[in-house]
Formats: structure tokens, sequence, C-alpha cells
């Protein structure tokens, strides 16, 4: 979990839902896990 790994990462997830993308990695809280 070090940040200087995580935000290029982050960065790019953002970048492409800007574009119209699908996130990435994404907790769907009401499913319970």
């Amino acid at each position: 979990s070090d940040p200087v790994h995580l935000v290029p990462i982050m960065l790019r997830q953002m970048a492409a839902f800007e574009r119209g993308e699908k996130l990435e990695n994404v907790v769907d809280r009401n499913a319970g896990y």
C-alpha cells in the first residue's frame, strides 16, 4: 500500500473514468463482502 505505487494506478483509473470507461476494482458495499 505504498502511495508511490498507488498514485499512478489511481491517476490511470481517473483518466479512464473521464473517458467514459468503467472503474476497476470497485467494491459493492451492498454485496456484503
